[in-house]
C-alpha cells in the first residue's frame, strides 16, 4: 500500500506486477453432474449460477485457511451471471473448469525465501520479494508488490503462481496452471509528483511501464483491479491461443516420433531376406498401422496450425479493434509462433514408403496365401491316404 496518502508529502513509489492464469478444475463427478442439472432445470439456469458462486466462495474459504494469506476480501459483488468458459484446446475431453467470478478476490501473501518453489535460483539474492498483493477471479490473477532498485524481482511471477497452485486444493477441485503461463512481461507502475499525466509504454522485450501522477494512484489495489479488468478479455483470448500453440507442438513431436519409428521399420523390412515371409508380413502390417496413425496426426496438426494462424491474426497491428486494444497486444502478436514442421514433406516421404510397403504387402500376402492354400488343399485331398498310413503306424 502507499505509505503516505497526501500528495504534498508523497515520495516516489514503484510497484512490479505479474499476470497469469490458474483455472479451477472440477474433479468431483457429483458436483459436475449437479452443475449440469442446475443448468438444465430452469430456462434462466439459476441453479447453475448459484452453485458457481458457491464454488467461488469455497475458493475463498480454502485461501482463508492458509496462514500465509491475510486480509482476504472481495473487490465487488459475487453475482449470479454467465461467463463464457475458457477455451482450453489442450485439455482432456472430459475436463471441466469453473467459470470466472463476477468480482476479484483480493488478498495478501507472504512467501518466505526458505519456502520458495525456486529456492535454488533465488538463494544468492539478499533481498527478494516475500510479501505481495494478489487479485484473482478464479481464472486470471495479478500479483503486485512495492519494490525498489535494491529488491530483486527474480522469479516473482513464477513464485506467486506456484504458491497459489499449491494452496488452491479442495476435495472437489484443484488448481490447474495454464498453459504453462506465457504472460512473461513485467508490469512496472511508477508514481511520482513529477508526472503530470498517466502514460503506458512498452519496450522491445514486451515489458510494460506505467507512469502515474499522484492524483491517479491513491489506491494501488484499485488501479491494478482496473488494469486487469481492462485487459482480461484479451489476456484470456491470448492464453487460450497459447493452448492451441502448445497442442500443435505436442502433435508435432508425436509426428516426429512416428516418422522415426516408421523409417526404422521400413529399413528393417528392406533388409530382411525374401524367404522370411512371416517377419516381412508382420513388419508390413505394423508399418501400415503406423502410416495410418501418422496420417491422422498430420490432419490434427494441420487443423491446429490453421486455427493458430487465424487466431494469431486477431492480435496483429492491422486487426486492432476495440476488443483487443490492450497494453499487451504487441507482445501477444510477437509471442505466438507456428511450429516449424513441414507436413507436405512428411506426407511425400510417407507416401513413398507406404506405396512400396502396400505393394509388397499385397504381393507377399498373395504368395503366402497361395502357399498356405496349396498346402491345406493338398492335405485335404490326401486325407484318406494320410489316415491309412497313420492307422498302420498306430497298429505297428
Amino acid at each position: 500500500m502507499m505509505s503516505e496518502s497526501t500528495e504534498t508529502g508523497i515520495k516516489n513509489l514503484k510497484w512490479i506486477a505479474k499476470a497469469g492464469m490458474i483455472l479451477i478444475k472440477l474433479n468431483d463427478r457429483t458436483l459436475i453432474d449437479s452443475l449440469d442439472q442446475g443448468w438444465d432445470q430452469t430456462e434462466d439456469h439459476r441453479g447453475f449460477y448459484e452453485q458457481t458462486v458457491n464454488i467461488h466462495r469455497d475458493v475463498e474459504s480454502v485461501l482463508k485457511k492458509c496462514p500465509d494469506i491475510k486480509n482476504i476480501r472481495w473487490l465487488g459483488d459475487l453475482r449470479e451471471e454467465h461467463f463464457e468458459p475458457f477455451e482450453h484446446d489442450n485439455c482432456d475431453e472430459n475436463d471441466r473448469f469453473l467459470s470466472e467470478a463476477s468480482a476479484f478476490l483480493y488478498f495478501e501473501v507472504f512467501i518466505p525465501k526458505s519456502e520458495r518453489a525456486y529456492a535454488f535460483e533465488v538463494r544468492y539474492h539478499e533481498k527478494v520479494i516475500e510479501k505481495a498483493h494478489v487479485i484473482y477471479n478464479g481464472a486470471l490473477f495479478l500479483a503486485f508488490a512495492e519494490t525498489t532498485d535494491e529488491i530483486s524481482t527474480t522469479l516473482f511471477g513464477q513464485e506467486i503462481r506456484e504458491f497459489l497452485a499449491r494452496k488452491l486444493v479442495s476435495a472437489n477441485w484443484q488448481a490447474t496452471i495454464v498453459p504453462p503461463c506465457p504472460l512473461h512481461p513485467d508490469i512496472s507502475v511508477s508514481v511520482s509528483p513529477d508526472f503530470q499525466r498517466s502514460s503506458v509504454t512498452e519496450d522491445e522485450e514486451g515489458d510494460i511501464a506505467v507512469l502515474l501522477p499522484v492524483s491517479e494512484a491513491s489506491n494501488p489495489v484499485d488501479f491494478f483491479e482496473y488494469f486487469l479488468f481492462d485487459n482480461s478479455f484479451s489476456i484470456s483470448h491470448f492464453v487460450s491461443v497459447c493452448t492451441t500453440e502448445q497442442r500443435a507442438e505436442i502433435i508435432s513431436r508425436s509426428i516426429e516420433n512416428i516418422v522415426h519409428s516408421l523409417t526404422g521399420s521400413y529399413a528393417e523390412l528392406i533388409a530382411l531376406p525374401w524367404y522370411r515371409l512371416l517377419s516381412k508380413l508382420r513388419l508390413m502390417k505394423k508399418s501400415r498401422e503406423m502410416a495410418l496413425s501418422l496420417q491422422m496426426q498430420c490432419n490434427d496438426f494441420a487443423k491446429c496450425r490453421l486455427a493458430l494462424r487465424r487466431r494469431k491474426e486477431d492480435f496483429s497491428p492491422q486487426a486492432a479493434g476495440p476488443w483487443n486494444e490492450t497494453d499487451f497486444r504487441a507482445y501477444f502478436y510477437e509471442h505466438l509462433n507456428e511450429p516449424g514442421l513441414s507436413i507436405s514433406e512428411i506426407r511425400e516421404t510417407v507416401k513413398h514408403m507406404t506405396d512400396i510397403v502396400s505393394q509388397r504387402y499385397l504381393q507377399y500376402f498373395t504368395v503366402f496365401a497361395a502357399l498356405v492354400g496349396g498346402i491345406v488343399g493338398a492335405i485335404i485331398t490326401n486325407i484318406p491316404f494320410i489316415y491309412t498310413v497313420f492307422s498302420k503306424w498306430l497298429k505297428n
